[in-house]
């Protein structure tokens, strides 16, 4: 991508070489049009880094706070889910995080056995609403715990 802006500005500058009238003949003109176009191709090179290193850290403080507010959300939903329900990791219950939607955190809770990890049952916690659904194992749906 890179040596393609490159080449693109060398032939832009050819063209407006050519276009403003200039002809190139051996000798100095050739040689100060290379110069020009290897200056111009520095500068931007250097700008391009400039940028790219913005970016990144832009990126790098955006994702930190992100995960930030997702380790707070979920903590949230786990310490909500386990006074709710029970469940805890010290009463020898195992916290499966699936993907966090939005407010909303999916947990899968399990017996934390060395030889089978039995399903307990699948949790949602809607931050926005602190509401606590249990998924019914018969139809699939999450509803309000305690499932019946």
């Amino acid at each position: 991508m890179q040596m393609m802006k490159k080449g693109s500005i060398l032939l832009m500058t050819t063209f407006l070489l050519a276009a403003c009238g200039g002809t190139l003949e051996q000798g100095a003109e050739t040689d100060s049009v290379v110069e020009s176009q290897s200056e111009i191709i520095e500068s931007i090179e250097s700008s391009e880094e400039v940028v790219s290193s913005e970016v990144e850290v832009s990126e790098v403080e955006s994702d930190t706070q992100m995960n930030e507010d997702e380790a707070a959300l979920i903590e949230r939903a786990l310490t909500t889910i386990a006074s709710v329900t029970g469940y805890t990791e010290e009463e020898g219950y195992m916290h499966i995080i699936h993907p966090v939607e939005g407010d909303v955190v999916t947990v899968e809770i399990r017996e934390d056995n060395e030889e089978v990890a039995n399903m307990v049952g699948m949790f949602k916690y809607d931050d926005a609403t602190e509401n606590v659904q249990e998924m019914d194992m018969l139809t699939g749906e999450y509803v309000d715990f305690p499932a019946e």
